[in-house]
């Protein structure tokens, strides 16, 4: 049934609980096909998102698994894994301090700024292990200083039990890290658009058209009115048109707001971000920047009955 389910591979990227530098990989030659490795492979090894990782079965490296060929998981010779496990165990791998293997590529020159509740912890770069979040805390650091929230550390490995490795989607911090002292300074303020959702009231907010001293629960418009400071730059409303600097205020309606959203969303780029965590550094083309979001979320009003979403359900 399963004969030729490893033909179209050369070797296994594997999960091994007992190995915590991450995945290891595995040589098709040393593979036994069990249905897990099979229905792994149907989807050419780019499985989708509801199809597990492959994982090394424990019982089989003991000699004791009763499934056979309908294990779900991954029978792999026990010599190869020993010697794989060898080689793990001869270094650490909590950290390029420590000498984790993968990171040592991380300059001890820089830092990394740990946010928690307004307060920040400034860490050595090297009291970090590369992972794909910590690639992006990089990649997005401002003047070379890249901050992360402290609820996007991983607890496993803060507790010597990650199995993921330089796998993980979490950011790996040395257990034994302590702050710097003498460390740079660095922003503790959230960003600016963790800012407009974090301290603006918008439930009081409520002005007409510019000029008119309508409110928007009494105009006979359909349209929304919003306050918007257009003094700081040129803004562009969803039709487009681009409205004049120096204007004090201007009308935006319901779909405007959907369409700035949306405009910031795509901002994101990465699916799993935290979206306070978005950075007014200009990084992308668009018109609008973190901090015009800021003053536009300073604007926002109730309108007749329709209130609004709370924050941070604009984004979600």
């Amino acid at each position: 049934m399963f004969a030729n389910a490893l033909s179209t591979v050369d070797a296994l990227s594997v999960i091994d609980p007992c190995n915590r530098t991450g995945k290891i990989t595995i040589p098709a030659s040393f593979v036994t096909v069990t249905k897990g490795v099979s229905d792994y492979l149907k989807h050419g090894g780019n499985p989708p998102p509801d199809v597990k990782d492959l994982s090394l079965c424990l019982l089989y490296q003991k000699g004791r698994c009763n499934a056979g060929s309908r294990c779900n998981q991954v029978h792999a010779a026990p010599e190869f894994v020993s010697e794989i496990r060898a080689r793990a165990s001869s270094s650490k791998s909590c950290c390029a301090a420590h000498g984790d293997v993968h990171s040592s590529h991380l300059d001890h020159a820089k830092h990394v700024a740990v946010v928690k509740d307004g307060s920040v912890e400034v860490f050595p770069l090297t009291s970090f292990a590369t992972t794909p979040s910590l690639e992006t805390a990089l990649s997005r650091a401002r003047n070379g200083q890249a901050r992360v929230q402290s609820s996007r550390l991983c607890r496993l490995h803060l507790k010597g039990s990650c199995k993921f490795g330089r796998d993980c989607k979490n950011i790996h911090l040395c257990p034994s890290a302590t702050p710097e002292r003498n460390a740079p300074q660095f922003d503790s303020a959230p960003p600016a658009l963790g800012m407009a959702f974090r301290s603006v009231d918008i439930t009081d907010r409520c002005t007409g058209p510019a000029g008119t001293g309508a409110t928007a629960a009494t105009s006979t418009t359909a349209s929304a009115y919003i306050a918007y400071d257009c003094s700081a730059a040129t803004r562009v409303d969803s039709d487009a048109h681009r409205l004049p600097t120096g204007a004090s205020a201007c009308d935006v309606t319901p779909l405007s707001v959907l369409s700035i959203m949306s405009e910031f969303n795509s901002m994101r780029g990465d699916a799993e971000a935290d979206p306070l965590d978005i950075m007014d550094d200009d990084s992308s083309g668009s018109v609008g920047s973190a901090i015009d979001f800021g003053a536009f979320v300073d604007g926002l009003v109730r309108c007749g009955d329709v209130e609004p979403m709370a924050s941070p359900q604009w984004i979600a």
